[in-house]
């Protein structure tokens, strides 16, 4: 049988035959695509083929019936110009679907990129540089596809083609309504350029925005996600970290030196509350070896201000060790030296005769 043969058949054949082999067809395609996805898996590593078959099944299920719909469909209507609508009907679906296909692909690639590279964004910084490139690639390549699709999509109809002709022949006017009109949404397209690659923030990085301490949990193309303490999240323009000065505690490197400080009277032994001040340093876990330092900073009028630093490995860490030595050293304030505790002195002079 050869191809003119076969063309005729089709056209020859009832409407309905040709969809529902269309269909079938299409499934048995799938099927046979998945089958040899896992034959590979053998030799190349079950744990891809696995996240490919979970990432792709549903998309390949649905994309090979279509395809094949709109091969059909597309031979079928030229002996049937009547049923011409069909085939625009599957060529939309087609477009609409592939896009779909398209962006689920970038997102299987995302993470077999991940998996292969074994990144883990809380380990360093390096991972997560890296891992926020790679995020970022991936909006990047769906919104691309995404826009093409939509451009396809308008360019199958007769009233989109003449849309278009239409921008076209007033671009000039056109683009400079719409500079004004979207000049934010380009700012902030063209800021998420510069975050991708100069990276002043990351995913996992700990900054202090809006007098709020959170974690940059997402950087989408025109905005940031940052999870404050409390489990809120905070939504800034992603152009906000590129115009406003703001602080990340974990750019480089996610060490800190975190700080208390003890308001106390001048009757304080210094020497005493060091000694306990190190042993409770030196016996908390989230303590990374490296500083641990008593000072009296400051003397005010009633009292003497007592800055403890510390290092720890994470900001998390700070804010716990902080917080612990805090309380403990109040409490051993409190039960031996109550007189170190902040108050206000008075001194009463009184003279007699005899």
């Amino acid at each position: 049988m050869n191809l003119q043969t076969l063309l005729d058949f089709v056209n020859k054949a009832p409407l309905w035959a040709v969809l529902a082999a269309s269909v079938v067809g299409g499934l048995i395609l799938a099927r046979i695509v998945l089958s040899l996805v896992s034959i590979a898996g053998v030799f190349k590593g079950e744990s891809y083929a696995r996240l490919i078959k979970e990432s792709a099944s549903q998309t390949l299920y649905l994309f090979f019936p279509i395809l094949a719909l709109a091969i059909s469909t597309g031979v079928y209507t030229d002996a049937h110009p009547d049923l011409s609508w069909i085939f625009q009907i599957a060529k939309i679906l087609l477009i609409v679907v592939s896009a779909g296909v398209l962006s689920r692909t970038v997102v299987l690639i995302e993470r077999i990129v991940l998996q292969h590279l074994r990144i883990d964004p809380t380990q360093s910084v390096a991972e997560r540089k890296l891992y926020t490139r790679i995020k970022f690639i991936k909006r990047l390549f769906v919104m691309a596809i995404s826009l093409i699709a939509l451009a396809l999509l308008l360019l199958s109809f007769e009233k989109g083609r003449e849309f278009g002709v239409g921008l076209l022949t007033s671009a000039g006017i056109l683009s400079v309504i719409i500079g004004f009109a979207a000049q934010k949404t380009l700012g902030n397209l063209l800021a998420s350029l510069q975050v991708a690659f100069s990276q002043p923030i990351k995913i996992g990085d700990t900054v202090v925005v809006e007098n709020e301490v959170g974690q940059i949990e997402e950087i989408n193309l025109t905005y940031v996600v940052v999870k404050l303490w409390d489990r809120r999240r905070l939504i800034l323009p992603i152009n906000y970290f590129i115009e406003t000065p703001f602080q990340n505690w974990t750019r480089n490197d996610s060490s800190l030196i975190g700080v208390v400080l003890l308001y106390l009277d001048y009757r304080t032994p210094m020497e005493a509350l060091r000694t306990k001040f190190t042993e409770l340093v030196h016996g908390h876990p989230n303590w990374d070896g490296e500083i641990c330092e008593l000072h009296v900073t400051d003397t005010q009028m009633q009292q003497i201000v007592v800055r403890a630093t510390m290092s720890v490995a994470t900001p998390s860490d700070s804010f716990a060790l902080r917080s612990y030595v805090r309380e403990n050293l109040v409490a051993w304030l409190r039960d031996n030296h109550p007189e170190s505790l902040p108050g206000t002195r008075l001194i009463s002079e009184t003279s007699g005769q005899e």
